[in-house]
């Protein structure tokens, strides 16, 4: 555990030259709290979970800092009240007319358990069609562990009701080649899993919001990934912005 806190602050302090003085940049800093972990469709903890999270951009490039922290230990799988996964994210975005373009690098670490930690590179494309009708196409390739590749697209509405509340409704469908699906509990690659979700958010002063989350998440195929134990789950969060 000191070993992989030691790796992500050193990553931390070069994502932090990389994006520029953060009295410049944009820090938000916050914390879900979900009634369980589920992955691209997996369910990595079947109870609760707190995922606290520091994001920071500038001109473009950001740094992403997550974790989870399991309240429920999963029939023991899991120490309750320890961090089970930190993942780091380097990213860079562009902004086209109505397209946004991203490019990554993510680092995923898993301290205290067996398995072992793993790097991805991804790349994205968002598109604002109109009237808050968005869509989005997303590939992630596993550069370590898996060397393969996932990919996913998505689309969904956002509605902005007052200047202090917001709705989000969206569906993802993903796809897995077969190595990924392999290392993730299938034997065939395909149709992988896909979410539905609903998100609302309130600002409850400047710079502070508080979101509530509901979501579905199934198998599209059974080959390539197992039924799971999750569908049903969601939880709420809160983000500063400073």
């Amino acid at each position: 555990m000191k070993k992989a806190l030691l790796t992500i602050a050193a990553m931390v302090m070069v994502g932090l030259f990389f994006v520029g003085p953060v009295a410049a940049a944009d820090v938000i800093l916050g914390t879900d709290i979900m009634s369980a972990y589920v992955w691209r469709g997996i369910t990595i903890n079947d109870g609760m979970v707190i995922q606290p999270s520091l994001d920071v951009s500038y001109k473009g490039f950001g740094v992403n800092l997550w974790s989870n922290l399991d309240v429920d230990d999963y029939d023991g799988e899991f120490e309750s009240g320890e961090f089970s996964e930190v993942d780091f994210t380097l990213s860079y975005g562009y902004d086209i007319d109505r397209f946004s373009l991203g490019v990554a690098y993510a680092e995923f670490l898993f301290p205290g358990t067996s398995t072992e930690s793993t790097r991805e590179i991804s790349t994205t494309v968002d598109i604002d069609i109109f009237n808050g009708l968005y869509a989005g196409l997303g590939f992630f390739y596993d550069i370590d562990e898996i060397d393969d590749l996932y990919a996913s697209v998505k689309l969904g509405y956002a509605a902005q009701i007052n200047d202090k509340f917001g709705l989000d409704f969206s569906a993802l469908c993903g796809y897995a080649n077969e190595d990924w699906a392999v290392a993730n509990t299938g034997t065939d690659n395909g149709f992988h899993d896909y979410l539905l979700s609903a998100t609302a958010t309130y600002t409850v002063i400047e710079n502070l919001d508080l979101s509530v989350y509901l979501n579905y998440a199934d198998s599209l195929d059974d080959a390539v990934l197992a039924e799971q134990e999750v569908d049903f789950y969601g939880g709420a969060g809160i983000y500063y912005t400073f």
